[in-house]
């Protein structure tokens, strides 16, 4: 029997170009194709559910280098709290969205912020939970963290797709079902 750990390494890098080209593998067509086109899509499609301002504060579940959230910060004046377990995502997304209105923590952090009261009015998470070992903790986390009414928008693949030292492996994890017991399904597509 093949004993397989997780292995978060391959979210570390050295710069924006092997960030973007993690966090946006090529999926028939480049890392930069998607990103030019995703993005935009995506940031509207979550300003419609979650209808940010000034005064709103949202968590970017597993930023990367925050491409979501600067556009978010850009076009609505949000303030958005990323959450990266990746030190030099951490490092790459305070250049990359350079705004006094973003900040990023650790997942250790966050609970710990959690724990002790924090409440923020929406979260997003984009291509991360299927990335995670333990994704009901994470589910779990992120509905603790919003106040009630607050909104969850997440895109994630079908399939996880998580790192391990053997490779990325597919648990066999369906969490579908898990959102849908901490969570009211208001609107489910596919990314054009």
């Amino acid at each position: 029997m093949m004993v397989a750990t997780y292995d978060p390494n391959v979210f570390s890098v050295k710069n924006e170009r092997q960030a973007k080209d993690i966090i946006l593998t090529p999926e028939g067509q480049s890392t930069d194709e998607r990103w030019e086109k995703e993005t935009p899509f995506l940031v509207a499609d979550i300003s419609q559910f979650i209808s940010p301002g000034k005064d709103t504060l949202i968590v970017d579940f597993g930023c990367g280098i925050g491409r979501v959230a600067r556009e978010i910060i850009k076009q609505h004046g949000a303030c958005v709290m990323g959450v990266d377990m990746s030190l030099s995502m951490q490092i790459l997304g305070l250049q990359y969205v350079h705004d006094s209105r973003f900040s990023v923590v650790t997942p250790d952090l966050i609970r710990l912020m959690v724990k002790n009261g924090l409440t923020v009015d929406a979260c997003f998470s984009i291509w991360v939970l299927q990335h995670c070992p333990n994704v009901e903790q994470e589910i779990f986390l992120i509905r603790s963290m919003l106040k009630p009414g607050g909104y969850f928008y997440i895109l994630n693949n079908n399939m996880p797709a998580i790192p391990m030292d053997k490779g990325w492996v597919n648990n066999n994890v369906n969490i579908r079902p898990m959102l849908e017991e901490h969570f009211s399904e208001i609107s489910y597509s596919l990314v054009p």
